[in-house]
């Protein structure tokens, strides 16, 4: 069972998707994002990429940012995001489409965006070149791309400065920001 781990809904059960195409956000590697994400306020905007559950998005929610977005192709996914959304109360914006075309459609800046693409997708710097390009990530904004540590990006190859790569048990959370 997927629980929320702090905020207003701290403990609140979370639907996930069924079957193997989603692989929700463990508990203990949310506490560590959020521990990174700092506090948040009314003015923060948290963008989650490749949403799955909207786990990450919710906890964002439940921590007190002001708007989240939840970006997802997949018609089980949306849905369930939007159960989740409707089980807690809560208002946010679900785009169901692909991620590379949500990015063009979307209007920065976020405070923070969270990418958590299927591990074998191999298009993170892609990815986060486009988000560079758009102007995406605020001045002070984190980008922070899941990967399993066999999978893991160059993101030093990235217009975006790598600010500091954490491993977490097999996964790695790589933390970039705007070059200044």
């Amino acid at each position: 069972m997927l629980r929320l781990t702090g905020g207003k809904w701290r403990s609140r059960k979370l639907w996930a998707p069924a079957g193997k195409n989603t692989r929700p956000t463990a508990a203990h590697l949310r506490e560590r994002l959020f521990d990174i994400c700092g506090p948040f306020d009314e003015n923060s905007r948290f963008l989650d990429l490749y949403a799955g559950s909207g786990a990450c998005g919710l906890e964002a929610l439940s921590r007190g940012a002001g708007e989240v977005i939840f970006v997802d192709n997949c018609p089980k996914a949306v849905s369930c995001i939007r159960k989740n959304l409707a089980a807690l109360e809560a208002k946010a914006k679900v785009l169901s489409l692909s991620v590379k075309p949500a990015l063009f459609k979307l209007k920065g800046p976020f405070d923070i965006i969270y990418v958590d693409p299927p591990y074998a997708a191999q298009q993170n710097v892609e990815i986060a070149e486009i988000i560079a390009k758009q102007n995406l990530l605020g001045e002070d904004g984190i980008l922070i791309f899941e990967e399993e540590k066999h999978h893991a990006s160059d993101f030093t190859k990235s217009s975006l400065n790598l600010l500091e790569t954490r491993k977490i048990g097999d996964l790695l959370l790589h933390l970039l920001t705007p070059k200044r």
